[in-house]
């Protein structure tokens, strides 16, 4: 990131660009593929990096990625995005009739179910989020019935 940005713009300005630019960007590649860890942590130091203009950061990556609501600046974690990314690309694979949602039943799961299937390769990362599903799918139903 120019260094130019980063002197002439704000903090706010800074985050602005930050959220909706550089976010953007990762959100993109996200929604196609796991990054591993490595990689959104890297992604987040870029960030914290041009946040600070490189020097002394006065409040944790963790406090600024907090919602405004709780005192952050509403930065999302790349981490949360790409587990994100993934419970819906598990959603549509459960309940999409298409193209590619077909090639993937049928090339990972072998005539299992999604929720049976067993583990291997490009197929870790979706199976790896079934628990994930299975419990937010259990608390829409519980906070359903008080509805």
């Amino acid at each position: 990131m120019e260094r130019w940005a980063s002197q002439t713009l704000s903090f706010a300005g800074r985050v602005e660009l930050i959220k909706s630019v550089l976010h953007g960007m990762a959100t993109y590649w996200l929604l196609s593929f796991k990054m591993p860890v490595s990689v959104c942590k890297e992604l987040e130091k870029l960030f914290a990096n041009f946040l600070w203009h490189g020097k002394l950061h006065a409040y944790s990556w963790s406090e600024l990625c907090k919602p405004k609501k709780e005192g952050g600046v509403g930065i999302r974690r790349i981490t949360d995005v790409n587990n994100a990314a993934g419970l819906k690309l598990f959603w549509r694979l459960n309940t999409s009739q298409s193209l590619r949602a077909s090639w993937m039943k049928e090339r990972y799961c072998k005539g299992y179910s999604m929720w049976e299937a067993p583990i291997s390769g490009s197929w870790k990362f979706i199976a790896s989020l079934r628990n994930v599903a299975v419990n937010a799918m259990a608390q829409n139903l519980n906070s359903a019935r008080w509805i």
